[in-house]
């Protein structure tokens, strides 16, 4: 019984590290020209993205570009219109170079 509470305790070690490492979010800009702008030095997976440049007319507007404007590199979610904020998810694992 000992070796289970051994093993509960590194299995939850294990996960909460994984949370965190996850959770970690970067911030970026979309200008009037739909490019998206990442502050830092280092890629991360998700970017607190600024879209209020853009524009975007109506919440159905932006709701649409958003999920015609993906693919298997990037993603939009959680999108609020009143503060014109969207999470940009990456997936560098399918680049064959690196991202600029």
């Amino acid at each position: 019984m000992k070796y289970v509470y051994i093993v509960a305790l590194v299995l939850l070690i294990l996960v909460s590290r994984a949370s965190f490492a996850q959770s970690v979010m970067g911030t970026a800009t979309m200008d009037a020209n739909w490019v998206i702008h990442l502050n830092g030095s280092t890629v991360l997976k998700e970017y607190h993205t600024d879209v209020s440049a853009v524009g975007f007319k109506s919440e159905e507007q932006a709701q649409k570009f958003f999920l015609w404007f993906r693919d298997n590199l990037f993603s939009f979610k959680d999108f609020n219109f009143a503060t014109k904020k969207v999470t940009v998810v990456l997936y560098p694992e399918h680049l064959r170079n690196a991202w600029t």
